[in-house]
């Protein structure tokens, strides 16, 4: 999309990596501001353009058309098929030039249901669904189960606007980021949840040499990294989508208030 997000001297980050005393990947010290530097615009990549309104929308879409061609088993994506396609070398084949012809297929099959007609149009033209209302918000990172109640609440006037407004409620769809966290643990991690820490989970944290000690420690427990702030916080973020051609600018708004009257959350964008 050519936001200047994400840029960073990676080649200087590569330059800094050290081992410590117990053999385990790390930076340099020295670093320190940079690794901060390159997971703050992971962060902005993800807002800005990953979790884009658009790109969103037409994801959510792009699943349901996918789900309902596997349902007539045109995309087979088990074990045994993935590993066929490989072995036959026809995996480069599958690509989007493959999905692209398969959906245009049905679309033009006069027995494929028209709501999912619309899904395939939506993809072949390229129009996304509108975005009514949009919740965006910072919070700690064990505030997930508050996040999926307001995602279940959203969820739960689907039916409602569909039937107030006449839209086919499969056309209407939640879509939410799960919550994006700069780092993959906590700054304190909960003896609770510390359980289902996996070794691989450990071995992932970004570490930071101590150049007397050689010693390294997680970046989250320095004090002078902004991780250690951070790595406790996450993005929350859910949207209401709505696939109707004939969605009008004041329809739109009136779904919209009818939205924030039901739930009047203060974060609504």
């Amino acid at each position: 999309m050519g936001l200047p997000y994400g840029s960073t001297d990676l080649n200087y980050i590569l330059r800094q990596m050290r081992h410590d005393n117990e053999n385990r990947p790390c930076f340099d010290s020295k670093a320190l501001r940079t690794i901060d530097h390159f997971l703050l615009c992971r962060y902005f990549d993800y807002s800005q353009v990953i979790f884009q309104k658009t790109v969103t929308g037409m994801e959510e879409i792009l699943k349901r058309v996918l789900q309902y061609l596997i349902t007539k088993n045109e995309i087979k994506y088990s074990e045994s098929d993935i590993i066929e396609l490989i072995t036959s070398e026809k995996w480069n084949e599958y690509d989007d030039i493959h999905i692209m012809g398969i959906i245009r297929t049905y679309y033009y099959k006069d027995d494929t249901p028209l709501e999912e007609k619309l899904f395939m149009q939506s993809i072949i033209e390229r129009i996304p669904p509108k975005e009514i209302v949009k919740l965006e918000y910072i919070d700690g990172i064990d505030r997930v189960d508050s996040f999926k109640a307001k995602i279940s609440d959203l969820n739960s006037l689907i039916q409602k606007i569909s039937e107030k407004f006449g839209i086919n409620s499969k056309h209407i769809f939640v879509w939410d980021n799960g919550g994006l966290r700069l780092t993959k643990m906590g700054r304190m991690t909960e003896v609770s949840k510390a359980q289902a820490i996996t070794e691989e989970d450990l071995n992932q944290r970004i570490r930071i040499h101590h150049r007397i000690t050689k010693e390294s420690h997680p970046i989250m427990e320095r004090n002078d990294s902004l991780m250690s702030i951070l790595a406790d916080r996450a993005l929350y973020s859910m949207r209401l989508f709505v696939l109707d051609p004939n969605l009008t600018d004041t329809k739109t708004s009136e779904i919209e208030k009818f939205v924030i009257d039901k739930l009047p959350f203060r974060d609504w964008k």
